[in-house]
């Protein structure tokens, strides 16, 4: 099952950091955010899950923005759950409305199993 979000990030200024101060707004996280057509995205995504039965998908911008970070960086699926958790930069790219403290992050928000079906559906991502 697919629910729509809004692909709309908020500011940087509005994004939640618990230990003060705000990002950089010439960071690389914080500019591609703003370069990848996330609704366009989602008009392709959506329509491969069922909009009624089945567990809910992870958005857009979760699926395909942690394989981004993967690919990008070169790492492992395990690693890529580890970065996403641990960088606040990260999360802001994928849409996150502030940082959440790897102890706060469940698995059931991203884990290296939730990797596998928006890699298999894409060629582009290996």
């Amino acid at each position: 099952m697919y629910r729509r979000h809004n692909n709309g990030q908020i500011s940087i200024k509005e994004f939640h950091l618990p230990f003060g101060g705000t990002l950089d707004p010439e960071n690389r996280w914080v500019q591609l955010e703003g370069l990848i057509p996330w609704d366009e995205l989602e008009e392709t995504y959506a329509p491969q899950f069922s909009a009624t039965i089945g567990a809910p998908a992870k958005s857009v911008r979760m699926a395909f923005g942690a394989l981004y970070i993967k690919q990008k960086l070169g790492l492992t699926d395990e690693e890529t759950v580890h970065q996403i958790r641990e960088n606040a930069y990260i999360q802001f790219f994928l849409g996150f409305a502030g940082y959440t403290a790897k102890a706060g992050l469940p698995k059931s928000v991203i884990s290296p199993s939730s990797l596998g079906w928006p890699r298999r559906q894409v060629p582009a991502f290996p």
